[in-house]
């Protein structure tokens, strides 16, 4: 950790999509989405060494180590690189999270998913469990409670509605933590919703929610057989069907709102023809005919795009499509043209060679973590470990580096996430191994009480959000 203007807890995350941020009281939380319940990544003020937020988020022994860095800042350097002008003092302690780490973790994950989940989520159910959250996040997050109320009183029909329902019954194994959120949900909204017209019913719904009978509060009671025969078939990702005579071209997934195209490679299709490029790219889960999507397109050695062109929707079978044309300023090769689809809210400098190949790399490790995260849901051990072999097997996984400038430097991008990835594989063969001698009635040792370095794929920050086990258990009503 570092002091000086700053206090630098952890280790720097990488850009998005392995990296979930959360805005904290003074300063940025990150958590890597592919281990949220490891060493999360702090940035506070440093002028107040002794943040009361800090013995929540990473025990009392961070606390003190950065008041000791902090008493020491200023009176010499550590090691011959270190800048005066930045690095002050370094202190190491052991993490022992406190009892904000769960739920800003899971927070951070939720808002994460919501950005970068290839698979459609339903925003109400994000919002009413992103509202809990940051209702038990008062000392953690700035401004957590206005955040609150905005989420609750959106969807504080839905809360209501699936409130009366949970609430009125007593829920499956398995389901006891959706009682749970939906109580916690209905005793924040009792508070901040005063003025909301469904008051009323919130404060009914919340006394009965304190009243009724509920089960233990364990968050990983095993799935019984009923419902696992509910659960949903797995939802697969589905490959894009080629057209003959188009090339296809894949959509950068940070130059596009979430969910708005479909997820899968060479969703993008394009042609030339008598020195046009015509366009065509298919929608996804949350495709609006109102957004103004728009393409250009790159050739070998010229910095300025050779076309531009804007994308109009129309409506196909099962969801909307778009489609456009613009004249080529010069004619290349096919192969030899970039095209790239992008929003003007959310577009970059486009990501062509190497960047697009990782970015490629980028979008099939979120789609193997958003995998992953079903197969936990359903504590498959089946799927858990037929996931770790395809995924230890996958050299998509191990992308081509991006240019370093220096071979002693940092790892890469590209070697970070091979890290990342191989440990997540040995994360979900613990698991399976887990849920295996759990099935068998065999006594084994808390996965959360060993490596904290480590995911633990059956802790409680890896279960689902509400909003994936909706996707899941679709006739549950949720």
């Amino acid at each position: 950790m570092d002091t000086v203007g700053t206090v630098r807890i952890g280790t720097e995350p990488d850009t998005a999509p392995y990296s979930a941020p959360l805005p904290v009281t003074g300063g940025l939380l990150v958590f890597d989405p592919f281990a949220p319940d490891t060493t999360p990544y702090l940035e506070l003020d440093g002028h107040d060494p002794q943040h009361w937020m800090l013995p929540l988020i990473l025990g009392e022994a961070v606390t003190e180590a950065v008041a000791a860095a902090s008493a020491e800042a200023g009176r010499a350097l550590v090691a011959p690189e270190d800048n005066a002008d930045h690095v002050v003092a370094r202190r190491t302690a052991p993490w022992n999270p406190g009892t904000g780490h769960e739920p800003s973790a899971r927070l951070a994950t939720l808002l994460w998913l919501s950005r970068w989940s290839p698979t459609a989520l339903d925003g109400e159910l994000l919002d009413i469990e992103a509202g809990a959250l940051l209702g038990s996040l008062t000392e953690v997050v700035d401004g957590a409670e206005d955040l609150a109320r905005a989420r609750l009183a959106r969807s504080a029909p839905r809360l209501v509605h699936l409130a009366a329902t949970v609430l009125s019954e007593r829920p499956m194994p398995g389901e006891v933590w959706i009682a749970e959120l939906l109580t916690d949900a209905l005793e924040h909204a009792e508070d901040l919703l005063v003025d909301h017209p469904l008051h009323s019913r919130i404060l009914e719904l919340a006394d009965h929610a304190r009243r009724r009978d509920t089960r233990p509060r364990h968050l990983q009671e095993e799935l019984d057989a009923e419902l696992r025969r509910l659960l949903q078939p797995s939802l697969a990702i589905q490959g894009h069907t080629h057209h003959q005579g188009w090339h296809t071209a894949d959509a950068d997934w940070t130059q596009v709102p979430p969910g708005i195209l479909d997820s899968a490679e060479g969703t993008v299709q394009w042609q030339v023809t008598d020195g046009t490029l015509t366009v065509k790219v298919k929608g996804g889960p949350s495709a609006s005919p109102d957004a103004p999507l728009a393409f250009r397109a790159y050739a070998p050695e010229n910095p300025l795009p050779v076309a531009l062109g804007r994308l109009t929707a129309r409506p196909i079978r099962n969801g909307l499509s778009w489609e456009g044309r613009a004249p080529l300023s010069r004619i290349p090769s096919a192969d030899e043209l970039t095209v790239d689809v992008y929003h003007p809210h959310y577009v970059g400098p486009p990501r062509l060679g190497a960047a697009a190949s990782r970015a490629r790399t980028e979008r099939q490790a979120v789609r193997y973590l958003t995998q992953l995260r079903e197969h936990i849901a359903r504590q498959d051990s089946h799927e858990l470990n037929r996931w770790a072999e395809i995924v230890a097997s996958d050299t998509s996984v191990q992308p081509v580096p991006l240019p370093h400038p220096s071979d002693t430097g940092p790892r890469s991008g590209s070697e970070a996430l091979a890290d990342r990835m191989a440990t997540l594989v040995d994360a979900a063969r613990a698991a399976a191994d887990h849920l295996q001698r759990r099935e068998r009635g065999h006594i084994q040792e808390d996965l959360d009480a060993t490596d904290t370095s480590a995911p633990r794929l059956c802790g409680p920050v890896w279960r689902p959000t509400l909003a994936e086990w909706a996707s899941l258990r679709v006739n549950f009503g949720l």
